[in-house]
Formats: structure tokens, C-alpha cells, sequence
């Protein structure tokens, strides 16, 4: 299967990281016999690598195209109208990304399916992708794209309307799912596929924990609290539960 992958979360060379469970779902699936994808990854347009403009340099810096792991991945630019992002921003990212899919079309590749993550912006400009090159797409909802936009009304309703195209929905956990379903999706069409753990990179090495807790001086059990240091992951409920814990609550 030819897989067209198309993300704002993808990782690139000034950004590594970046959505970086996308990719690592994707190259697990690669690894399996039969697929093979190229990737769409659109960044905001920026004009200057000046590092006075910290991260938004970052955009610029990023080239058109590289490979990962052995994986195609092409960099258009799309345009974020400041104040009116929201609400234009998915027709920048489809305009941005028209012209790489006709040009790998034209190429000769061929797409048995259009892999969208995120579903908004991502998941309405792949709609519309879809639609004019006639292809059939899924979208994975991966968080806010479905917990927090769906609240202002417009993006809500592209969502929905990009939902009821899509040939297959995907979320990373039951809660996105029910999302979906308070704006009216049927939940048989959703489809829940957690993000996998890589075990053999996040293994428990025993000397390796000891030595670190020696060398940081740690002494009774570490609770870690794993996310951006922004207000909508609650890290607060993690530090007053870490209080409790101090006070033998549990």
C-alpha cells in the first residue's frame, strides 16, 4: 500500500522532535511488508533565520525536502494570517500542499490512501485534498484538535464536515472518540489506536536508575509528570498529588 502522509506534526531538521509520534508510528508500519509512504509535512512560512527570532527562525530554516529514515519528506510553506490563523489556515496548508501532490503525481507515484493527522488544521485541508485529486483519507485525532478548537463554531463545523467525508477515523484514546461523537460522528466509524511504546527504547535499565538516583542525590519514590510546561497539561494536579503523597495519603 502507497501511503500519502499528511501532518503539521511531522519531525524536520531544525525540529526533531516534532510531532515525533507520528513518525514513529509510521515507520513502524513501513517496517511491515507492503507499505511504503511519502510524507507532506507543510511548515508556517517565516522570512528570517536570524536567531533574534528564536523559534520562528526555526521555520525558515527548515529545507523543502530531506529524508528520515529512509522516508520522503517534502516542506512546503503555508502562510498564518496573524489574528485570522484560525480560521484560514486550512486553505494555506491545502494551497501550500496542492502543488507537491500534483508534482508526485505527474512523477508517477500513486497513493492508494491519504494518511491526515491532526484534524484541524490538518484533517480539513486533507479533505479538500482529497476531493480534487480523488483520493480516499483518513484523519487520526491526536488531542486538542478535537477537545479544545471544536468550541468555536466555525472551525467546528469544518471539522465535522471533514469527519463525515473521511473514509476512516482514527484516535489515540477512547475520550477523542467521544469528542467526535458529541459532534454528531457515529462512533462505528472510529476506530481507537493508542500510540504504541516503543519497549525496547524506554526499557528499565536497574544500574542505570540507581547510579542516576545516587548522582542526583535522590532518596523514596520519583514521580514524573511527562508534557509542554503549559497550563492546559495540569502539571499543578501532579504537584499537589505529589504533596499528598509526601503526607502518606496514599
Amino acid at each position: 500500500m502507497n501511503l500519502l502522509v499528511f501532518s503539521t506534526l511531522f519531525p524536520n531538521a531544525r525540529q526533531p522532535h516534532h510531532g515525533v509520534f507520528v513518525e514513529n508510528r509510521l515507520r513502524h508500519l513501513q517496517a511491515m511488508s507492503g507499505y511504503h509512504a511519502h510524507i507532506v509535512a507543510p511548515v508556517p512560512w517565516f522570512p528570517s533565520r536570524h536567531p533574534k527570532f528564536g523559534g520562528y527562525a526555526d521555520y525558515a530554516g527548515v529545507p523543502r525536502f530531506e529524508q528520515r529514515h529512509g522516508l520522503n519528506i517534502y516542506h512546503p510553506r503555508y502562510v498564518v494570517v496573524p489574528k485570522m490563523g484560525m480560521l484560514l489556515t486550512p486553505y494555506t496548508l491545502y494551497l501550500s500542499a496542492r502543488r507537491v501532490v500534483r508534482r508526485l503525481l505527474n512523477e508517477g507515484h500513486r497513493f492508494d490512501l491519504l494518511d491526515a493527522h491532526y484534524f484541524y488544521p490538518d484533517g480539513v485541508a486533507a479533505s479538500l485534498l482529497a476531493q480534487e485529486f480523488d483520493l480516499p483519507f483518513t484523519i487520526t485525532g491526536r488531542g486538542t484538535d478535537l477537545n479544545l478548537i471544536p468550541k468555536y463554531k466555525l472551525p467546528r463545523r469544518m471539522i465535522r464536515k471533514a469527519a463525515e467525508r473521511a473514509d476512516g477515523l482514527i484516535t489515540v484514546c477512547a475520550a477523542l472518540a467521544d469528542d467526535l461523537a458529541a459532534l454528531g460522528i457515529d462512533g462505528d466509524r472510529v476506530t481507537v489506536l493508542r500510540n504504541g511504546v516503543d519497549l525496547i527504547g524506554f526499557s528499565r535499565d536497574e544500574a542505570g536508575a540507581s547510579s542516576l538516583r545516587t548522582s542526583l542525590g535522590i532518596k523514596g519514590p520519583v514521580l514524573a509528570s511527562v508534557g509542554h510546561l503549559i497550563e492546559r497539561k495540569s502539571h499543578d494536579l501532579v504537584i499537589r498529588a505529589l504533596a499528598i503523597w509526601g503526607e502518606g495519603a496514599f
